[in-house]
């Protein structure tokens, strides 16, 4: 039969929580496309969470004048590239909209390090 709510049956444990999180198993499939009653919230509190975030990773690059310089930016991709050799994948990597996805990465990397750096000089 199918798994209860809260059953994460033979989903993976992805989120940390020992498989709490992964929640019901309708969310494969059933849940995402219906907005089950139940992961509803779940989803939507994720998703406010990591806006939140952003918006506040955001406020503090620009308070701080953290930046992402176009030579950072190379060197990431450079480094990518690397790792993918499958001319697919490269020519996913030269998209304008993967290249700002990864300067945003970049960006937020530099933001977390110099939050790091004020708590640890406390």
């Amino acid at each position: 039969g199918a798994a209860a709510h809260g059953d994460a049956g033979s989903l993976p444990a992805r989120d940390g929580l020992g498989g709490r999180g992964a929640g019901c198993a309708r969310r494969a499939g059933y849940g995402r496309r219906t907005g089950c009653f139940f992961c509803r919230g779940s989803f939507r509190a994720g998703a406010e969470l990591r806006v939140k975030a952003g918006l506040i990773l955001g406020e503090v690059a620009d308070k701080e004048g953290i930046q992402v310089s176009p030579e950072e930016l190379e060197m990431r991709l450079m480094l990518l590239k690397g790792q993918y050799q499958d001319a697919t994948m490269q020519a996913e990597l030269d998209k304008p909209e993967n290249v700002r996805d990864i300067a945003s990465r970049l960006l937020t990397e530099k933001t977390l390090d110099k939050l790091k750096s004020y708590a640890q000089s406390k």
